[in-house]
């Protein structure tokens, strides 16, 4: 073992304290870092007061942009409500009032209304008409009178019924077929009478002189055949009131009348109204 020197164990104790001097140093350095660490990370009072500053101005401009938006959503809301409120208006507006529904729903009611008798009118009217189809077919026939053949009893243009039937009398006019045409002459004799007329015209029937009332003049022409003349079975001898003109069963182109040419008993006349009525013999 080596032996230390006294000045060995004095440098030996500098060295030491020197080290140790130097390392409380270092340890208060360090402590001194720490301690100013924390000063610079802990914020000063006035610092703290800043921050709160400016944390509650932030929170007021928020809070303030938070009201602002809510007013302008109002506002939006409002406007929206406004405008549907306007549109609403308008519609109503544009819908009719109490008064112009009442008229309207009078003309619609007269127009229905209208519409009800017109139909009722037409419908009566194509019955009338069946009706005087089926008539004119079974019952009556109308004719227009043309030609002077029985002038004056009848004249040009007259409009008048003849009932169909084959039940008639000596005296009655009756309308018959001749040749696709209507003739009109007055009944003088029946099936097996004998019928003479004289150069004057006189008609007798059986003997018996006829008071003819309904001529204008007598007149034994124009004919053809003898007198006095028998009618066939089944045949009537006629002639027209204007003896003069009239072509009828004193002629062979005419002849007596048979039942199957017949059309009727002349009963009414319709035109002109002056004459109107029923025809009496």
């Amino acid at each position: 073992m080596k032996k230390v020197t006294n000045k060995e164990i004095v440098k030996l104790l500098l060295g030491f304290d020197k080290g140790r001097r130097i390392k409380i140093k270092a340890d208060e350095k360090s402590d001194n870092s720490k301690i100013a660490d924390e000063e610079v990370a802990k914020p000063k009072s006035a610092d703290r007061e800043i921050a709160v500053s400016l944390d509650s101005s932030k929170y007021q401009k928020s809070s303030t942009d938070n009201i602002d938006d809510i007013y302008k959503e109002k506002a939006e809301i409002k406007n929206t409500n406004n405008d549907s409120l306007e549109k609403n208006n308008n519609a109503y507006s544009d819908l009719p009032s109490i008064e112009e529904l009442k008229t309207e729903l009078n003309r619609v009611k007269k127009n229905g209304e209208f519409g009800i008798t017109m139909i009722r009118t037409i419908v009566v009217l194509i019955c009338a008409l069946s009706a005087a189809v089926i008539i004119s077919s079974f019952f009556i026939t109308v004719l227009k009178v043309s030609g002077s053949s029985m002038s004056p009893t009848f004249e040009t243009g007259q409009i008048v019924i003849a009932l169909n039937t084959d039940e008639f009398e000596a005296g009655d006019a009756i309308a018959f077929y001749y040749n696709n045409k209507v003739l009109i002459k007055r009944v003088i004799g029946s099936p097996g009478d004998w019928i003479d007329i004289d150069e004057d015209g006189n008609v007798s029937v059986n003997g018996v002189v006829l008071e003819e009332t309904y001529i204008s003049e007598k007149s034994l022409e124009p004919t053809d055949i003898e007198f006095p003349y028998q009618v066939p079975e089944n045949k009537y001898f006629v002639l027209g009131d204007n003896r003069s003109v009239s072509i009828d069963s004193r002629s062979n182109s005419v002849g007596c009348i048979s039942k199957e040419q017949l059309i009727g008993k002349i009963v009414f006349r319709v035109y002109p109204f002056d004459v109107f009525g029923k025809i009496t013999y």
